[in-house]
């Protein structure tokens, strides 16, 4: 009973507080977001972030959550600390759900504390979830242990600007920090002289091996490898810029032998991939396992607008009647199973119909289902298909017989075999599978985009190209996107359609083999 009266106690204090979570974004890879991180961040009314949160972990966000920018300038203007508190504060007062989404660790040099002291101060529920802190991911993708048992058997980490006071109300000490081993330095590019110095006075050797890693963990990643001597020298010689991280320490002799990061097939590469289904979320991952950084966009969300029944008049005797079902999209296959499993229809009911598929991922959709379709249909050409109608819509007799199509699709694309079926006296009735659209997320969400160094925009499916231009001109990307890839035939003629023609048309079939050969060479190219 005592669980059960606090148990109450929160939702009470929830629903009229609602409840702010201080959460760890990580150094900049969204893969290293954790998955407490993520449920929170989809579950969010609204997400307060920092300047360095990339957008791809911004993708995570419900399309109708507002999103405020909290970001801290290095060298130009920034929110106040009392700003952001206020923000968390009020926004928790209108019974919102909140995330504060903060860079690395908020406890790690991120003045999460502070946050939440503003929260416990104004009585509103928190929680903090940590993150991974770029303190120990930057070195690690750039092949440098803090520790071993050769070098070092101790580290430190300490920030290089804005340190915090100690309890006599000084600085922190690199002199006596520089004892450790291996010494970590963050946010020290712009006092990059003033940390060197003080860590030879401190007793480091010039020849001391130092690296520091500018954009780590990400496509922009850059590292410089030299002694603590020459550091300053090669820091402005390479304009290395925030956010940076410093490591000084023998250790980083083992980054010649255990770099990993830089050598795969696609690092340094940025891609934006249209994102509308698991089969472009595996394509996604390909990417990324390769070195890609991936911004996935969103364009059909997972919320519906309207029921199939009420939008299509769709009832289980429209569905039983008819003599073909064509897809086209695994979209389409999704929205029918969901309503054949809501209107408990007896999978009997489709042993006499035929099913088609338009493209081999649709029809890998069916195969899921256990569903070998009939026919498989190329977008655009559609002769095959109306060959095996002719053929197979015969009665004993040899006189054709009226068949009925039930087509389902998810941004019209068939609308010219729906054509060509009626004018061959065929009855057809389409299923408009709706997904929610949220166009100023969409559009808000495009110009966060475009902000980021993407070298490649991929597009996955004919429908992501028609979803994209109703939202916005797709010439906006041809200044900001060096090349263009579609999957499928299909895809680059709806591209075509806006005056595009894409750098490369990759198979959307054996995703191996593919992405171990041309289109991986096309798109490391500059």
């Amino acid at each position: 009973m005592k669980i059960l009266g606090k148990v109450i106690i929160m939702l009470d204090e929830v629903r009229k507080f609602g409840f702010v979570c201080i959460v760890g974004a990580g150094p900049g890879d969204p893969a290293l977001l954790t998955l407490k991180a993520k449920n929170y961040l989809e579950r969010a009314d609204v997400v307060v972030y920092d300047r360095l949160v990339p957008t791809s972990i911004l993708a995570f966000a419900r399309p109708d959550a507002e999103l405020i920018y909290a970001g801290k300038e290095p060298d130009g203007e920034s929110v106040s600390q009392d700003w952001v508190n206020e923000v968390l504060i009020s926004k928790a007062l209108e019974g919102k759900f909140v995330v504060r989404l903060k860079n690395g660790d908020p406890f790690v040099f991120g003045r999460g504390a502070e946050e939440v002291e503003a929260l416990v101060n104004s009585g509103i529920p928190y929680e903090i979830v940590p993150g991974v802190s770029s303190a120990f991911a930057v070195p690690a993708y750039a092949g440098i242990p803090l520790t071993d048992r050769r070098f070092s058997s101790s580290f430190v980490v300490t920030v290089g600007r804005n340190s915090p006071l100690n309890e006599n109300g000084q600085r922190a000490n690199l002199k006596q920090l520089a004892v450790a081993d291996t010494v970590i330095v963050l946010m020290g590019v712009g006092e990059i002289e003033k940390v060197v110095r003080k860590l030879l006075e401190g007793g480091k050797s010039p020849q001391t091996l130092a690296a520091m890693i500018e954009w780590g963990t990400t496509s922009r990643q850059k590292v410089i490898a030299t002694t603590l001597g020459e550091l300053v020298h090669y820091a402005k010689a390479e304009n290395i810029r925030p956010p940076s991280v410093l490591i000084v320490g023998d250790v980083v002799h083992l980054r010649e032998k255990l770099a990993w990061y830089e050598r795969k097939p696609l690092f340094g590469k940025c891609i934006s991939l249209t994102c509308l289904d698991e089969g472009d979320q595996k394509i996604a991952q390909w990417f990324e396992r390769l070195g890609a950084e991936v911004i996935r966009l969103p364009l059909l969300w997972t919320k519906r607008e309207t029921s199939l029944r009420a939008k299509s008049n769709l009832d289980k005797n429209s569905l039983s009647g008819s003599d073909w079902l064509v897809f086209a999209c695994p979209h389409s296959v999704e929205a029918f199973v969901k309503f054949a499993m809501s209107e408990n229809i007896d999978l009997r009911t489709f042993a006499k119909m035929r099913f088609a598929a338009v493209e081999k991922r649709t029809a890998q959709a069916l195969a899921k289902l256990c569903i070998s379709p009939d026919a498989v249909i190329k977008r655009g050409d559609f002769t095959e298909f109306k060959a095996k109608v002719l053929d197979n819509g015969t009665n004993d007799q040899g006189v054709k017989k009226l068949l009925r199509f039930l087509v389902w699709h998810s941004c019209q694309t068939l609308t010219e075999l729906v054509e060509q079926l009626r004018k061959l006296g065929e009855e057809v009735e389409e299923v408009a599978v709706g997904w929610g659209e949220f166009e100023t997320a969409t559009k808000d969400f495009l110009s966060l985009l475009l902000k980021e160094p993407v070298d490649t925009f991929v597009f996955t499916q004919p429908c992501a190209v028609y979803k994209l231009a109703k939202v916005t001109s797709l010439d906006q990307l041809t200044s900001r996107v060096s090349k263009f890839v579609a999957f499928g035939e299909d895809t680059a003629m709806a591209l075509q359609q806006f005056g595009f023609i894409p750098d490369l048309v990759a198979e959307t079939h054996n995703l191996e083999a593919l992405l171990a050969s041309n289109l991986a060479s096309t798109l490391s190219t500059p």
